[in-house]
C-alpha cells in the first residue's frame, strides 16, 4: 500500500524564532469491509522542520507513506485520509481493493503494474519480502499519472506464481483501446526464482502512440488455466 502525498498543499510556516519551518500533518488509510467494518487501519504522524533557507524546497517535495497490511480475503474499500493539522483540512481519496482467495497449487498472479521509477538498494537494505525489490532495485509503481510520449517506453511488472505440476506459464501483453486491440505480443517470461516465483520486468514503447488513455492487459496461462491482468495508461504529448 503506497500513498504519494505532494507537500505543496500542506502548511509550512517559519517557526517563531524565524530561523527554521515546521509543519505537522498526517496520513491514515482504513480498510472497510463489505459491511462496512473496520478490518486494518495504519497512520503516521509528521512533525517535519527545518532551516528556514529550505522553506520552499520543502514545499515542493512529496512523502510516500509505505505499508503491507495483511487482510484475509474479501472486497474493501481504501480510505486514504490526509491531515493538515495547522489549518485543520484534509483530502480523502476512496479506492476498491479485492484480496482473492489463494491456492498455492494453482496459478496465480500479481496486479499489472506500471512503474515509475526504480532504485537501485545496498544489499544490507533488501527485504526479500519486499514485493517490490527485484533483484537489486526497488521499483516504484505509477498513481495514475500520465506518461508523456516523450519518455518513449514505459516499464511495467507484475509477479507469476506457477501451479504445481504443470507445463512451464506462457504470457501474452496486449494493448486495447475503446475497446478495440491495437497490439498483441507474445512474451516470454523470467526464470523462476528460488521461490519457484517469476519476477516479469517489461518496456512498452509508446512514443509512436496517440495522446490517449489505453488498457495494457497481461494474460498468463499453464494448462488449462488462464489469468489476466489490467491497467489503465493515460499517454500525453
Amino acid at each position: 500500500m503506497l500513498v504519494d502525498v505532494k507537500t505543496a498543499p500542506l502548511t509550512f510556516a517559519p517557526a517563531e524564532d524565524g530561523k527554521i519551518y515546521t509543519s505537522d500533518f498526517a496520513v491514515l488509510v482504513r480498510f472497510l469491509d463489505q459491511q462496512n467494518q473496520l478490518a486494518r487501519k495504519v497512520s503516521q504522524h509528521y512533525e517535519v522542520k527545518g532551516p528556514i533557507a529550505d522553506l520552499e524546497r520543502a514545499r515542493q517535495g512529496e512523502v510516500i507513506f509505505y505499508r503491507e497490511p495483511e487482510l484475509p480475503s474479501g472486497v474493501y474499500t481504501m480510505e486514504t485520509i490526509v491531515y493538515d493539522a495547522p489549518s485543520a483540512k484534509s483530502s480523502v481519496r476512496f479506492s476498491t481493493v479485492e484480496v482473492p482467495k489463494v491456492d498455492p497449487a494453482a496459478l496465480r498472479m500479481s496486479s499489472l503494474m506500471i512503474v515509475r521509477r526504480g532504485e537501485k538498494v545496498p544489499e544490507k537494505d533488501r527485504r526479500a519480502e519486499n514485493p517490490f525489490l527485484v533483484n537489486d532495485t526497488v521499483l516504484y509503481p505509477s498513481l495514475g499519472e500520465p506518461i508523456s510520449k516523450t519518455s518513449k517506453e514505459i516499464g511495467f511488472y507484475f509477479v507469476v506464481y506457477p501451479g504445481s505440476g504443470g507445463p512451464a506459464p506462457e504470457s501474452v501483453l496486449q494493448l486495447l483501446q475503446n475497446g478495440s486491440r491495437i497490439a498483441e505480443v507474445p512474451m516470454a517470461l523470467a526464470a523462476p526464482d528460488r521461490s519457484g516465483r517469476v519476477q516479469q520486468v517489461g518496456r512498452l514503447p509508446i512514443d509512436r502512440l496517440a495522446p490517449g488513455t489505453y488498457e495494457l492487459q497481461a494474460a498468463v496461462k499453464q494448462g488449462g488455466r488462464q489469468i489476466s491482468r489490467s491497467t489503465i495508461v493515460r499517454i500525453t504529448e
